[in-house]
């Protein structure tokens, strides 16, 4: 799998990551699945665990990200947006390790 080059849009904070939440454990970011777009593209929510922001993204052929926008959510939504998204269990350990939710 290919490391991807990515940088949170609110913070500049960069990393190359692999698009594997399970690889990644040491990394500021990880990234899960958010929506579908009108388009049909996949949208990507890639969390800067830095600044605590969510930068929706869509990766082209891959491995290059087009960034949308960045935004915060606080701990009661950012909690609730987790179980919507249904991100993964190793992800909403990283958000409670750096207190984005209880």
């Amino acid at each position: 799998m290919s490391l991807i080059k990515v940088e949170c849009q609110a913070c500049g904070l960069s990393a190359e990551i692999e698009n594997n939440i399970e690889l990644d454990l040491e990394t500021n970011f990880f990234m899960w699945s958010s929506h579908t777009d009108y388009s049909g593209s996949e949208v990507m929510a890639l969390f800067c665990l830095s600044c605590g922001s969510i930068n929706a993204v869509i990766l082209d052929s891959g491995v290059d990200l087009k960034y949308i926008l960045a935004y915060k959510l606080d701990g009661s939504d950012l909690a609730q947006w987790c179980v919507e998204k249904k991100v993964p269990a190793i992800a909403r350990k990283k958000l409670k390790d750096f207190q984005y939710i209880k």
